[in-house]
């Protein structure tokens, strides 16, 4: 059939009127901002219950979001735990168990699935073992790290963030990662308590929680105020953080990303002050250590404190079925309008409990540290220990399997060198039941023991332990961040 030459004009403005219309116009596809918050444990913050914390923007973030109240890590260390947050991923399933491990090329990675969807992508971390060399900066368009191996101070990872938001084109939704490092040991108690009130008179030693400033303190009698100043440290870091935390929401809110932005807040791991007889988390696998905080604001919704938008029945909610950090990317990708690959051995983050199954597990790892690290770490413990309470440190282990899983209400842990423990999350401390020796049928363990057991052996099945990788390609600066931080 033949058209008219103004019949053929008009046919073809009605085909490219959608395109022109689109064009210029935004994305009204959502952005994701990810805001990481190193060695922080759940129960050191306000909206989890800590009545000493300092945590105003976090817990105003809790009251207008989804707080996770039994999530988990999975590796109680920062590149392991910050690689299953961005892959969706077990660390074994990985490679990536140990500090000086690098994220492989292959498997998924959240940043490059939404970079090739289209979305602007930027990373901003506060140490130099997040870095590009060791796989983080997969997918990112821009990568921004100290360029020392000393860690930044979150108010300038902060700055960085907001310095490229603010040259950003706002019509093209971003994934935004920022990462901050200060609660970290040690703790720079100059930084932190400035922001927060409730430091106490002090005349000992510690005034940043460094091990010199515990020997000396170890030299005299660790004292009941030693202790105590050592966990005001710990809060006056975690302040300081949620203050430039602060600064970032506020910044995002400036942008015009906010409102439609899916916002996650979460922790790498956690730290212990001598639950477990642990000190500190290398090494360590207890619930101080490896359960999380974990917030969530979904996209449409203010996140604005105390309030709730319209038919926004969800905000402020807590999920207490257990979820964990391998949650992450999933979700991310589904709020984005994308599938996750099949690769990917998370689920979505659940809105609310009654959504998510009973019996879901959580299995979290910790590799064996290298024999030196680790006899570097019992001898620290063994500054700290006894304790005013009377606890005394365990040996330390430099090898053999150690792993845990979080389900119901409980905690299991298997330690390779041949024990079992079954601690009551609601109470960690309590060891509920404990047995020796991990046997092959589930169902010679004690009834309780059951469940918890046979989780883990189907999960150990599907997940076989990796050959342990070498460090002999660090490049030294790297190195020696890592043997600072007592990780080699």
């Amino acid at each position: 059939m033949m058209r008219t030459r103004n019949g053929t004009l008009v046919l073809l403005l009605l085909l490219l009127l959608p395109l022109l219309l689109h064009c210029g116009s935004r994305d009204e596809r959502p952005s994701i901002v990810l805001v990481t918050l190193d060695t922080t444990r759940a129960d050191f913050l306000g909206c989890y219950g800590d009545s000493l914390a300092e945590t105003p923007v976090i817990d105003a973030f809790a009251r207008g979001g989804i707080r996770y109240d039994r999530a988990f890590c999975h590796a109680p260390l920062t590149v392991p735990s910050h690689a299953t947050m961005l892959t969706g991923r077990y660390p074994r399933s990985t490679g990536v168990m140990r500090n000086s491990d690098t994220i492989p090329e292959s498997g998924p990675h959240v940043a490059e699935i939404l970079a090739g969807a289209g979305y602007e992508t930027a990373a901003f971390t506060s140490v130099k073992i997040l870095s590009e060399r060791a796989g983080f900066g997969r997918g990112f368009a821009t990568f921004d790290m100290p360029e020392s191996t000393r860690a930044r101070p979150g108010e300038e990872t902060v700055a960085a963030a907001l310095a490229w938001l603010d040259a950003r084109d706002e019509k093209t939704p971003c994934l935004l990662w920022v990462h901050l490092f200060d609660p970290h040991f040690p703790y720079r108690g100059t930084d932190g308590l400035a922001h927060y009130d409730r430091a106490a008179s002090y005349d000992g030693p510690l005034r940043q929680g460094s091990w010199n400033e515990i020997e000396r303190a170890a030299e005299t009698g660790w004292s009941e105020s030693d202790h105590e100043r050592l966990l005001t440290l710990y809060r006056s870091m975690i302040a300081y953080s949620d203050h430039w935390i602060g600064a970032l929401f506020e910044g995002l809110r400036s942008a015009g990303t906010w409102e439609n932005a899916d916002v996650y807040f979460v922790t790498d791991h956690g730290e212990a002050f001598g639950e477990g007889t642990y000190l500190e988390h290398a090494n360590a696998i207890h619930p101080a250590v490896t359960r999380i905080g974990l917030i969530r604001k979904p996209p449409g919704r203010s996140g604005a404190a105390g309030r709730r938008a319209a038919g926004d029945e969800a905000a402020g909610a807590v999920v207490s079925a257990i979820q964990g950090g391998i949650d992450l990317a999933p979700t991310m990708l589904r709020a984005c309008g994308i599938e996750p690959p099949s690769a990917m051995e998370g689920r979505t983050l659940y809105a609310s409990t009654a959504e998510a199954p009973a019996d879901r597990a959580i299995v979290i790892e910790e590799p064996p540290l290298p024999e030196s690290a680790a006899l570097r770490i019992a001898d620290r413990n063994a500054l700290f220990f006894p304790r005013p309470n009377g606890a005394t440190a365990t040996p330390a282990r430099t090898s053999g399997e150690k792993l845990a899983v979080a389900r119901g209400d409980n905690f299991f842990v298997f330690d390779g060198m041949g024990g079992e423990t079954l601690l009551s999350l609601a109470d960690a401390a309590h060891r509920a039941d404990s047995v020796t020796g991990l046997r092959d049928d589930p169902g010679e363990a004690p009834g309780d023991m059951i469940p918890y057991r046979k989780s883990l052996l189907d999960w150990r099945k599907a997940h076989p332990l990796p050959d342990a990788a070498g460090n002999d390609d660090l490049d030294p600066e790297t190195r020696r961040l890592l043997e600072s931080l007592g990780y080699l």
